[in-house]
């Protein structure tokens, strides 16, 4: 059954739109360049719409228009470019996280290997059994620094691989 009277509604936004910004239908088919800096566009037929960009990846931009309603939104725009140099920069830091990583657990690893070497070499002198000694513990005092380096560096490459990822789906998505 078709309306006699056209259905149509309004649409505010929450703040300013960028430029660049679209409204397009649910199927396609119909599509309305937003002027830059509107706050409301009037006069939409009824129906699902959402809202598109070449420029920016676009939050919360799906809404209804009911008839003689004025429908709220309030999407979140984010420049493609700037995504763009916030993943890029996340990997650079988990990247650097990681080599260091791998840094202090192979130092960690040398450590090891030299109080190894160090307690084979033990002889029956005693004033050369006195000086090996004295060098494994300086070696093994600096294990556990090695080791809280290690272990702090895994939180950072966590968050920083999480970010990335979060950026990395957003401009596959957008």
């Amino acid at each position: 059954m078709q309306h006699l009277v056209p259905q149509i509604g309004h649409i505010a936004f929450e703040a300013p739109v960028p430029e660049g910004i679209v409204i397009v239908s649910t199927d396609g088919s119909t599509r309305f360049l937003v002027e830059e800096g509107a706050i409301v566009y009037e006069k939409l037929g009824a129906g699902t719409y959402h809202l598109e960009s070449g420029q920016y990846i676009i939050h919360n931009g799906d809404f209804r228009i009911s008839h003689r309603r004025t429908t709220h939104v309030n999407p979140q725009f984010h420049d493609i470019l700037l995504i763009e140099k916030d993943r890029d920069k996340y990997k650079f830091k988990r990247n650097l996280l990681i080599g260091s990583l791998v840094i202090t657990a192979g130092y960690r690893g040398y450590l090891q290997y030299e109080s190894e070497n160090i307690y084979k070499s033990y002889g029956s002198e005693i004033l050369e059994g006195d000086a090996n000694h004295k060098q494994i513990e300086e070696l093994d005092q600096l294990k556990p620094i090695m080791d809280g380096i290690s272990v702090f560096t895994i939180f950072p490459i966590i968050y920083y691989h999480g970010k990335y990822l979060q950026m990395k789906r957003w401009l596959q998505t957008g």
